[in-house]
């Protein structure tokens, strides 16, 4: 697509940042270039523009509409690589909050996460790049290879990036390839992931905005949900009052919790079964008092 139009470049802009797909569509002129084509220069890929630029639910309906997540762009940065450094402010991008929906939301739609973008990397080398240890261990449970090098420059690995840089949680990941921690916290409750975070340590009978999803050992998702959440007993069953002891607001555990500390014998009819093995993510997102 030729130079933008007086003007042309406001719209397009706005309709990214409202999510509007039809706006969108008005304001390049040829409706057959989004998802897909190349949009004039300033704007460039649509979904890329996106993930630098507009709501979640915008990305996801372009990916519904057949958005390509594992676009070839010629500036080093495919959607996944694109939406890592959201973490931070920077030139082309908006910094955002919510840069694991994203990558969540692209590996969902078959993002490859071993495609290579800028400097040679791959999702993992940016992860890592990016001090983004929740990234790494998403990549690495969607099949990420975390011994693939660099073809230029120093030819790393993801993990000899970590340890060069002191990243000692990201590292420890790297070097179990995803695989669980499985450490026991007390009967019935295993740790299988902690990925600390940086603010302040979760107390009880506190409040904060928290996340959390929920498993059956089996891998079908029965919860996904965000509430402001209370730290005490009849807020959260025992597993998860128990798993939040030494969290602090950024972190995120993953955790297995045996019946007896989840649903027991009861369960919740038509969502969880009676004596069901649950397998637990929590991510403290900020305090609320």
């Amino acid at each position: 697509m030729g130079p933008l139009e007086a003007g042309q470049f406001r719209k397009i802009d706005e309709a990214f940042k409202k999510g509007d797909l039809e706006a969108l569509r008005v304001a390049v002129g040829d409706p057959t270039l989004v998802p897909n084509g190349r949009l004039p220069d300033g704007i460039g890929w649509c979904l890329v523009y996106a993930i630098y630029h507009s709501p979640l639910a915008f990305i996801r309906e372009l990916l519904e509409a057949g958005a390509d997540p594992n676009l070839s762009t010629d500036d080093g940065f495919p959607p996944l690589i694109a939406a890592l450094i959201c973490s931070r402010a920077e030139r082309r991008a908006t910094k955002r909050s919510d840069v694991d929906d994203i990558v969540r939301l692209l590996l969902s739609f078959g993002a490859d996460p071993n495609q290579r973008g800028i400097n040679d990397y791959t999702a993992l080398h940016m992860a890592v790049g990016e001090r983004d240890a929740l990234a790494v261990y998403r990549l690495l449970a969607a099949g990420a290879d975390p011994d693939l090098r660099t073809r230029i420059d120093d030819c790393e690995t993801p993990h000899e990036i970590a340890q060069a840089a002191g990243l000692t949680t990201i590292a420890s990941i790297l070097e179990r390839k995803g695989q669980p921690l499985r450490r026991r916290l007390r009967s019935g409750l295993t740790l299988l992931e902690d990925i600390p975070g940086a603010g302040d340590e979760v107390r009880r009978q506190h409040t904060y905005r928290i996340r959390v999803c929920l498993w059956l050992n089996g891998g079908d998702l029965v919860r996904d949900a965000t509430n402001d959440v209370r730290v005490d007993r009849g807020s959260l069953v025992n597993g998860l009052f128990y798993g939040l002891d030494g969290m602090r607001v950024g972190g995120t555990r993953r955790l297995e919790i045996a019946p007896h500390l989840a649903y027991g014998d009861r369960g919740v009819p038509g969502v969880i079964p009676a004596g069901a093995l649950l397998v637990a993510e929590i991510t403290i997102l900020e305090g609320r008092s």
